[in-house]
């Protein structure tokens, strides 16, 4: 029995060992009680005198300089890291404020004896690393090797409160601030990086569009280029990037994240790259659909999109997705390569010109022209010219998997089955329909059987009486941290 018990301890010992373990997402937020709240404190690491006193130094150092100071205390966390697990909580959390980033961490976790102090962009010149691994070394180590951790956490962020307050420090503080509040001194990377990024995307697009003229001017359809922009691509692209930003939007408050750090300046460039990836694939796609509907003939259509993916190799490398498109156009053209070779060795065949030809009638009968028409077939013309004989040999269309051949007529036009209504269903009674197929030529039916139409169902969106009602007030006292933002600077160690 006591076997059995001392097990059974052993088992719960280890089951409270990994429930402490906490993820950057069970880490309690102290601004959950309250705007005035700085330090984390779930597994009692630090004693309640402790917590007041830095809560209360922490609210004067924001006061007095702006910054937003948290302390996490914990037994143990998920990983073995934690460098990279204190700066995933900083930026969960959104420590400092937006406007400047002037925020601190300082991360405790009593189990792996890791320490960590994390800051802000704004905070790396008044707090230095090198600083901060000189407190920690010579304040926190030394207590916490003692197991004296209210008196090692104390007695640093009153060094940190001082450094932060004083003459000096405020002095220097307010002199990096100033110098962010320079519109180009916080933004000129970004500004600079987006109009290069515009740059290149603008001249990929006056690319496209002198290739698509090219083309077009070949054809004789057009004497001069047409002076404009062709503003579909752009719709198309801001759609897409408006619907790409509300889903990430909508994500970022799943995770309790602000979602208007998504319109942080630093973030234009690479919208600028998505905006302009999505144009010129639009684009591309417009000039291919323009040559395919000028050349009927496949060789003179070949040779035009070769000539046209050349002058897109541009818009090629700064699109991923006209690649995509380039690599499949490639792979069905290799496929291609055989309906240029001669029919057979008998007779010296010469291929027609389709683009040439006027009257399609003498070379081809009306079910081959529909079948053209339709997608199912393409022919090849071939004229032998010692015998003055021309054969016409059929190949696959873009949409024969659409249509089978018609039993009547034998020509590949009898579309997929689909379902005529004989009688149509109420809410309340089945109806009655027929599945068949039609041909597109002659207009033969196939009868494949009788179907029965299920009963209509009504819409009970606006019927329920119910649903979820929200107030737009909280009687919670919560607060939050100011949404900054931190790269990785500060400093760590272990004692």
């Amino acid at each position: 029995m006591r076997k059995f018990a001392f097990i059974l301890l052993l088992c719960c010992c280890r089951y409270g060992a990994v429930f402490s373990q906490y993820s950057v997402r069970t880490v309690p937020n102290p601004k959950q009680y309250g705007q005035s709240q700085y330090v984390s404190n779930p597994d009692r690491v630090l004693s309640s005198w402790a917590v007041d006193s830095l809560n209360r130094l922490a609210r004067e150092v924001e006061e007095k300089s702006g910054v937003e100071i948290a302390v996490v205390a914990v037994d143990d966390y998920v990983g073995s890291d934690d460098f990279e697990f204190a700066l995933e909580l900083y930026n969960y959390w959104g420590i400092g404020r937006m406007e400047n980033n002037a925020g601190l961490l300082l991360f405790i976790a009593r189990d792996k004896r890791a320490y960590r102090f994390i800051t802000g962009y704004g905070l790396e010149s008044v707090l230095p690393d090198a600083l901060l691994k000189q407190l920690g070394e010579q304040g926190l180590v030394p207590h916490f090797r003692k197991g004296k951790y209210d008196e090692g956490t104390v007695a640093v962020m009153k060094a940190v409160q001082h450094a932060l307050t004083s003459e000096s420090g405020r002095a220097e503080l307010h002199g990096d601030l100033s110098r962010k509040e320079s519109l180009w001194h916080r933004y000129g990377d970004p500004l600079l990086n987006s109009a290069f990024w515009l740059l290149l995307y603008i001249m990929a697009w006056r690319r496209a569009d002198s290739a698509i003229d090219k083309a077009m001017y070949r054809k004789k359809k057009r004497k001069s280029r047409k002076r404009g922009i062709d503003y579909y691509p752009l719709m198309v692209a801001g759609m897409l990037l408006l619907v790409m930003l509300f889903l990430s939007m909508f994500v970022m408050l799943l995770f309790s994240q602000h979602p208007l750090t998504l319109f942080r300046l630093d973030y234009f460039p690479y919208y600028i790259i998505v905006l302009g990836t999505i144009a010129l694939n639009v684009k591309y796609g417009d000039g291919v659909r323009v040559i395919e509907q000028l050349y009927k003939d496949e060789e003179n259509k070949k040779r035009e999109l070769s000539a046209f993916n050349k002058s897109m190799l541009f818009s090629i490398v700064l699109s991923p997705l006209v690649l995509i498109k380039v690599l499949k156009q490639w792979k069905y053209w290799k496929k291609q390569r055989v309906r240029f070779i001669a029919p057979d060795a008998q007779g010296t065949w010469k291929r027609l010109n389709r683009d040439e030809l006027t009257k399609l009638s003498l070379y081809l009968d009306k079910g081959q022209q529909e079948e053209e028409r339709l997608g199912s077939k393409s022919y090849e013309l071939w004229r032998d010219t010692d015998s003055e004989n021309t054969k016409a040999v059929a190949w696959t269309g873009s949409k024969a998997h659409l249509f089978s051949t018609c039993p009547a007529c034998h020509y590949e036009t009898l579309s997929a089955p689909h379902v005529k209504t004989l009688k149509a269903a109420t809410f309340k009674n089945t109806g009655k329909g027929q599945e068949l197929q039609k041909c597109a030529f002659c207009k033969h039916e196939v009868l494949l059987g009788m179907v029965v139409l299920p009963v209509k169902v009504r819409d009970s969106g606006s019927a329920s009486g119910g649903g979820y009602s929200g107030s737009s007030s909280s009687g919670s006292s919560g607060g939050s941290w100011g949404g900054g933002s931190s790269g990785g600077g500060g400093a760590g160690g272990n004692w």
